[in-house]
C-alpha cells in the first residue's frame, strides 16, 4: 500500500547567514505570501504531512472533517460518494493502535451529515441537511447534537438560523465557534458560555480574508485555525492568535500544510497535532480534466499549541 510522505524544512541554521530568509544568529525574517500579503508561518522543526491511515480511513472517495474522542481511541470523519451528493459520518476505533474498518456513526446515515466535532465529554456536534418539518421545506444546514445515546437533537436558535451553519468546534470553557452565512457572506461566529448562560453568536473579526470558514479553535481558545478562499478560488489554511481578548492578523501555513490544491477542514488529535483535508494528489493519482480530485485526510507533526506565542 502506497504511503505518501511529504517533508519541508523551514528552519534556519544557526550561524549560517548566506541562506535566504536567515539573519545572523539564526533569526528568521518573515516571509510574506505575495498573493494575500499575509506572513507565512516559520516552524522551528521540519514540518511533515502524510495521508492518515490509507486504505482504512482514507479511500479513493472523498474524506474530510476528522475529530477524535478525548481518549484518542475513537474517531469520526466524513466520507462522501464520488459525486459528493451524499455525505455520511463514519466512526472508527483503534485496537492495539491500529485503526479498524469504519462503520456508519449511530446518528448518521439517511441524511446529508458533515463536520463532526467530539466534545471533551464524548458528545458530538455535527451539521446536517434535513427536511425541516416546522418550515415544511428542505432545510439549510443546521447544527445537531448527539449525546452518545438516544436520538440526536437540533440545536436551538440562535446557534441555528434560516441560513447555513457548519463546522462547529469548542473550547474547554464552553465557547462554540462555527461557520455561517446568516449575514450574507460566509463568516466565523463565536457563542460564549459564561455563568451557565449561552450568549448570542458574534462575528470573529478576521481582516483581509474572503469567506472564512471551517474554524478549529484550540481548547484554551487562543488559537483559531480556519480555511479561506484565495484569489484562484482554492481554499488554504491560516490561523490567528488571541492575546488579551484581541485577535491578530492571519498567518498562512507553509507547505506541506498548504499546497497548490485545496486545503480545508482542520482537526486535531488528543495530543494537539494538526490534521486537515487536501485535494492534492493522494489516494487518487489521476483526475479527469475539470473534475475535483477526492480529498484525503492528512496528519502533520505540527502542534496547534506551537502556533501562537505562549503567555
Amino acid at each position: 500500500m502506497t504511503r505518501i510522505f511529504l517533508t519541508l524544512t523551514t528552519m534556519c541554521l544557526v550561524g549560517v547567514t548566506a541562506l535566504s530568509g536567515c539573519t545572523p544568529g539564526g533569526a528568521k525574517e518573515p516571509t510574506i505570501d505575495p498573493v494575500s500579503g499575509f506572513p507565512i508561518f516559520q516552524s522551528e522543526i521540519p514540518i511533515t504531512a502524510e495521508i492518515f491511515a490509507p486504505g482504512v480511513i482514507n479511500s479513493t472517495w472523498p474524506e474530510f472533517g476528522i475529530s477524535f474522542t478525548a481518549g484518542g481511541d475513537t474517531l469520526y470523519f466524513d466520507r462522501t460518494i464520488k459525486d459528493r451528493t451524499k455525505a455520511t459520518v463514519l466512526r472508527s476505533v483503534a485496537i492495539d493502535g491500529v485503526w479498524q474498518e469504519p462503520e456508519v456513526a449511530p446518528f448518521s446515515g439517511p441524511t446529508f451529515d458533515v463536520d463532526p466535532f467530539v466534545t471533551s465529554d464524548g458528545g458530538i456536534f455535527y451539521s446536517s441537511l434535513q427536511f425541516d418539518v416546522e418550515r415544511d421545506s428542505l432545510a439549510s444546514f443546521d447544527f445537531w447534537f448527539w449525546s452518545g445515546t438516544g436520538d440526536p437533537v437540533r440545536l436551538p436558535r440562535p446557534l441555528n438560523s434560516d441560513a447555513n451553519e457548519s463546522f462547529m468546534t469548542g473550547t474547554l470553557d464552553g465557547a462554540l465557534y462555527f461557520g455561517s452565512n446568516r449575514n450574507g457572506p460566509a463568516e466565523i461566529f463565536v457563542s460564549d458560555f459564561k455563568e451557565g448562560q449561552r450568549y448570542t453568536p458574534v462575528v470573529v473579526p478576521i481582516e483581509g480574508v474572503t469567506n472564512p470558514g471551517n474554524p478549529l479553535i484550540s481548547p484554551d481558545g487562543n488559537t483559531l485555525v480556519f480555511a479561506s478562499e484565495m484569489n484562484d478560488g482554492q481554499t488554504q489554511l491560516s490561523f490567528i492568535c488571541r492575546s488579551e481578548g484581541v485577535w491578530s492578523s492571519p498567518t498562512l501555513f507553509p507547505e506541506p500544510i498548504n499546497s497548490a490544491d485545496m486545503e480545508y477542514a482542520p482537526g486535531m488529535d488528543r495530543e494537539g497535532y494538526l490534521y486537515f483535508a487536501s485535494e492534492r494528489q493522494g489516494m487518487v493519482l489521476e483526475a479527469f480534466e475539470g473534475d475535483r480530485r477526492p480529498s484525503d485526510i492528512y496528519q502533520s507533526n505540527l502542534k496547534i499549541s506551537s502556533l501562537c506565542p505562549s503567555k
